[in-house]
């Protein structure tokens, strides 16, 4: 083996050399500073909003599956043991998380309503 041996060929470039050719914002024009670009102000101004609106949709989805396990609880626990103290404490939670969608939801809808003026 020779020690003084190079290639002249060289595995990548520099991550400064060369933009990634397919990312979102140049697929979507949003190229350039915040201060030479209205795009990518806008993009700027609305990514925090943006990521709230994903928080909360993603807790809304979640609270979604409350209806559907309460009905299968109370087929499940109260139907055949005919007790009403768990049908009571399934339904307050129920009522509960219930009303956490609704408080998410109502956020979430300010959020965008804000965001689209």
């Amino acid at each position: 083996m020779e020690q003084g041996y190079k290639s002249s060929v060289q595995f990548g470039t520099p991550h400064q050399a060369r933009p990634a050719p397919w990312t979102l914002e140049r697929m979507l024009g949003i190229t350039g500073t915040a201060s030479s670009n209205a795009l990518r102000r806008a993009a700027d101004a609305c990514a925090r909003p943006l990521a709230l609106v994903g928080l909360f949709t993603f807790f809304v989805n979640l609270l979604l599956f409350v209806s559907p396990i309460y009905m299968m609880q109370v087929y499940d626990r109260v139907l055949n043991s005919h007790s009403l103290e768990t049908l009571f404490f399934l339904t307050l939670i129920a009522i509960f998380l219930l009303a956490g969608l609704a408080v998410f939801e109502h956020f979430r809808g300010q959020v965008l309503s804000s965001l689209g003026e």
